[in-house]
């Protein structure tokens, strides 16, 4: 059996509705190296059904469900506890891969950074494309940041056209998860429902933002990676 290399970490409650087509945009370009983890926040529609039906067809299929909803942010922290792979994409339950960026993704963390970030086209219901998402400047082509690098990381500050640069937008973000059970990304875990640039103010220089500190590798993937549902765009 080959490594995981790549572990699709999904949160989910109540979105049998969608949780499908997400699971189905997985399988369909994985092999052996990919798995998904989902951990279901006490769901009482019929997700259960659903994701399991997906367990049949997919091995690499892990599910687990709490008796109590918990939270997404906590749930996705147990989805990094129970996940395998040495990278962890997460990912929502309302959103789906496009065609190839699963091979486009095993290609990249070849490089080794400790975090990747992608682009996104946003959909509506129907998965009709509204608009591609771009997090830092579109002048920016594909490139690795290295944020312990003074210089660098004026840079990236400076190219972010959106909160999501910061790493706020789940199904955009790749860690690594050795990383984050070292303690260097382990904040990733709160992002999507708290602060999402708290832990960049801290330390960022006063004539980009208030103070702001990163402490990684990252590379900007000048590619949009997923589709998502409905119109919960970033301002």
């Amino acid at each position: 059996m080959n490594p995981i290399k790549i572990s699709v970490c999904i949160t989910t409650r109540n979105r049998a509705r969608f949780i499908g087509e997400a699971i189905e945009s997985v399988i369909s370009q994985a092999g052996e190296e990919v798995e998904i983890v989902i951990v279901d926040g006490a769901s009482t529609d019929n997700t259960r059904e659903v994701v399991v039906g997906y367990q049949q067809k997919f091995k690499n299929l892990v599910y687990h469900r709490e008796e109590q909803n918990h939270g997404v942010d906590r749930d996705m922290a147990k989805t990094l506890e129970l996940a395998r792979g040495e990278y962890c994409w997460l990912f929502s339950d309302d959103d789906a891969f496009k065609p190839g960026v699963i091979a486009r993704m095993l290609k990249e963390i070849e490089s080794g950074c400790e975090i990747y970030l992608c682009n996104i086209t946003t959909c509506d219901h129907q998965m009709k494309p509204l608009r591609e998402r771009y997090w830092l400047s579109r002048t920016v082509k594909d490139r690795i940041f290295d944020l312990h690098d003074k210089t660098d990381f004026l840079e990236y500050c400076h190219q972010a056209n959106s909160i999501a640069a910061f790493f706020s937008y789940w199904s955009s973000i790749i860690v690594k998860r050795d990383s984050w059970f070292s303690g260097g990304v382990q904040w990733l875990g709160l992002c999507h429902g708290g602060d999402f640039a708290g832990p960049f103010r801290q330390a960022m220089p006063p004539e980009i933002y208030p103070r702001f500190s990163c402490f990684m590798a990252e590379r900007q993937c000048q590619f949009s990676t997923c589709r998502r549902f409905g119109q919960k765009i970033f301002a």
